[in-house]
């Protein structure tokens, strides 16, 4: 009876050993250092609760693959390049393409209301069978046609076109009809001109007959009267301008 009671006198009880070394833990912590487990318990949990509720944990294995092929270093490294960016842009840089983009946008909007993106496909169109070059080089060309006139050249053209308006003026004013008749009579009388040389041509090339036979076929041929009674006619309107420009 007495062995058993010293044996287990002798064994010190385990339970009594985690009581005593929770005290001596809880004794040994101090107020702040408490307070600090708790935040850090207290954080843990409510970034585990995030977690759970955005479904974060789905992207762990993606992140985790990225981090194995390097994807993930090479985001990390574009993250610092445009922070290491946005730190050597100065307001002076900042300002300019604040001033870029504004005027791009403007000109993007002033683009839709004029409706000039319905003059793009033409332009690529020119710009394919070479006619948008053509069109800058006649504009290089009036250009440097500009570039060279001088003033006493400036001067004579304009002194010839303004000739040219006063003479179509006084054209107008004194008969441009009269004129047009003129012009129309001198194409008749050019044509008659053309139709004697074609006459002396045909003459050549076909000679009449000679002798009684050539002179009966020329009088019983119709067409020989028609030219007869033509030419009797024109002798007698002659005839008739002569003796009124006589009075």
């Amino acid at each position: 009876m007495s062995t058993s009671n010293t044996g287990t006198a002798g064994t010190p009880d385990t339970s009594d050993a985690l009581q005593q070394l929770g005290k001596g833990t809880c004794d040994a912590l101090t107020d702040e250092m408490v307070g600090r487990l708790s935040a850090t318990v207290s954080g843990g949990l409510t970034l585990l609760d995030q977690i759970n509720r955005s479904g974060l944990d789905k992207a762990i294995p993606v992140l985790a693959q990225m981090a194995q092929n390097g994807d993930l270093e090479r985001i990390a490294q574009l993250a610092r390049l445009v922070g290491s960016a946005q730190d050597a842009v100065t307001d002076e840089m900042v300002g300019r393409l604040a001033e870029t983009v504004s005027g791009g946008m403007t000109l993007i909007d002033q683009v839709n209301r004029s409706g000039l993106d319905k003059a793009i496909p033409i332009l690529a169109q020119m710009a394919q069978n070479g006619d948008l070059e053509r069109v800058a080089q006649m504009a290089r060309l009036f250009g440097s046609a500009q570039d060279a006139l001088t003033d006493e050249m400036i001067g004579r053209l304009t002194e010839m076109v303004s000739g040219g308006m006063t003479l179509l003026d006084q054209v107008n004013r004194n008969g441009a009809e009269r004129l047009i008749s003129i012009l129309t009579r001198l194409e008749t009388v050019e044509a008659m001109l053309e139709g004697v040389q074609e006459a002396a041509q045909s003459i050549e090339r076909n000679p009449p007959a000679t002798g009684l036979r050539g002179l009966w076929q020329m009088l019983t041929n119709s067409e020989n009267h028609k030219v007869l009674h033509f030419f009797m006619a024109v002798g007698r309107e002659l005839q008739k301008r002569c003796q009124a420009g006589c009075r």
